[in-house]
């Protein structure tokens, strides 16, 4: 920033004639340089003055006349040291100036750092702000979260408590009178069955549940179980192979009694619940399934207490126990399965109850040990005297799609077994039990009387077909 005359006034040269030197623009005497900053002002006007001041004696001696060369030389000098003390003093003002420039700037850094950290330190409150509202609301969520789990909970363990109590009464208050063979033998049968399932919750399902890490594990382990029950096929030999990959993953947590007796419950569950849907579908799937679960129960120790007590939960007509459907509580002990406020169709109930007893028959049939009683001859023997012997009025076409079920899963090897006696027990199913039912029109007596048919005229049993090598 520079202060002074233009360029064509640092020289004066004076024409020799002494003829009038020309007037200045007049620009020149308006010359008023505008202040930067108002901080400045004061500086500025001094120099304006100063400048003024210059110009108006230059003017004065340039444009004088001068009657000889010694006049021109002294005016030239006199010119030459005006500027001389102009640059000084325009210097010095001009350092003036810087300073005071450089003062302002840094005020006004200093106070925009002063406005940016004024404005970092709300921005950093309100980020804190909002981030302890977050954390509030985060909190107040995870409260309502448990809260809400906690009344789910109990809800469901009341739902639990009364269904277990619904089934005790309905189990206990079994009369007489409800068409069984020996009423009193069989309530006492499926009584003890059925009181298992509420011990097995208390003491293995909840036990678990109350240890996490425990539980974690014991879910990894049946997962894969569960992948393994999903490989068996038609083949003997995938058979063998699953079998003994299921042993060895069961086997695997027996040093941990909870997760051991855990495992034995998920089989046992895996094993029914195979039978409801697959066996269901395609009767032939119950071979490879059945022969796995005697292999199972041969080589697991304790399964059968969970097993036994899983299939008559489902199907206590395995044990050839029968009730009128007079009240929620007929409909548990029957087997029935309740959901979405409404019980299952009988078309699916048929369905399911089929499922299971073809596996229970086909097992009874395979495991001639006579280590458990609960599947042996024995106990099919006692299943379609005690079926045969019930009630007409207690009848249902369930009945007769048990005995179909049961005739192609285990008829052909009972009769080798019994011989005439089973013969005799045959002919009155397919006579006169299942005229009892076409009298009803129940569709499933009809398929009993066409079995019957086929054996007694065709020595046809009807049976599954035989699984592959």
């Amino acid at each position: 920033m520079r202060f002074g005359l233009p360029q064509r006034y640092s020289e004066v040269e004076l024409p020799s004639n002494q003829a009038q030197l020309p007037v200045l623009p007049s620009a020149a005497a308006n010359f008023r340089p505008k202040p930067p900053l108002s901080a400045l002002s004061e500086t500025l006007q001094k120099l304006d003055k100063l400048c003024l001041e210059r110009i108006t004696e230059q003017d004065k001696e340039i444009q004088g006349k001068y009657a000889s060369t010694k006049e021109k030389a002294m005016a030239r000098t006199a010119v030459g040291a005006l500027n001389v003390v102009f640059e000084l003093q325009l210097a010095k003002l001009q350092k003036s100036v810087e300073a005071a420039i450089s003062k302002h700037e840094k005020a006004l850094r200093e106070a925009e750092e002063q406005r940016r950290r004024e404005e970092e330190q709300r921005r950093k409150e309100e980020e804190q702000r909002k981030k302890q509202e977050e954390l509030k609301r985060a909190k107040e969520e995870q409260e309502r979260k448990l809260k809400l789990e906690k009344e789910q909970k109990e809800r469901e363990a009341r739902e639990k408590a009364e269904k277990l109590e619904k089934e005790k009464q309905a189990l206990q208050n079994a009369k007489t009178n409800k068409g069984l063979t020996v009423a009193s033998v069989v309530d006492k049968e499926v009584l003890e069955y059925m009181l298992r399932i509420p011990k097995i919750k208390k003491d293995v399902v909840e036990e678990l549940a109350k240890n996490p890490a425990l539980k974690k594990n014991v879910g990894a382990l049946k997962r894969k179980i569960n992948v393994k029950f999903g490989q068996l096929s038609n083949s003997m030999t995938q058979l063998r192979t699953v079998t003994a990959q299921v042993v060895d993953l069961i086997l695997s947590c027996k040093l941990e009694p909870l997760a051991y007796q855990w495992i034995l419950n998920f089989v046992s569950k895996s094993i029914v619940s195979q039978a409801e849907t697959e066996v269901t579908v395609k009767p032939d799937a119950a071979l490879p399934l059945a022969r796995l679960a005697v292999a199972l129960l041969h080589q697991v120790e304790g399964l059968e207490y969970y097993l036994s007590a899983r299939m008559v939960k489902k199907c206590s007509l395995i044990l050839g126990f029968t009730c009128a459907l007079e009240s929620d509580g007929d409909r548990i002990l029957m087997g029935w399965k309740h959901s979405e406020n409404s019980w299952e169709t009988e078309v699916k109930y048929e369905e399911r109850i089929g499922g299971i007893l073809t596996l229970w028959a086909v097992m009874a049939s395979l495991d001639q040990s006579g280590q458990y009683e609960f599947f042996s001859m024995g106990a099919q023997w006692r299943f379609l005297a005690r079926v045969l012997n019930t009630k007409p009025e207690l009848i249902s076409d369930v009945h007769f799609v048990m005995l179909c079920n049961w005739w192609e899963a285990a008829a052909k090897p009972f009769l080798g077994v019994y011989k005439s006696q089973a013969q005799k027990l045959l002919l009155v199913a397919a006579t006169k039990f299942a005229a009892i039912g076409s009298k009803k029109s129940f569709a499933a007596a009809t398929r009993l009387q066409i079995l019957g048919e086929d054996l007694f005229q065709k020595n046809n049993f009807n049976s599954l077909k035989e699984m592959e090598a």
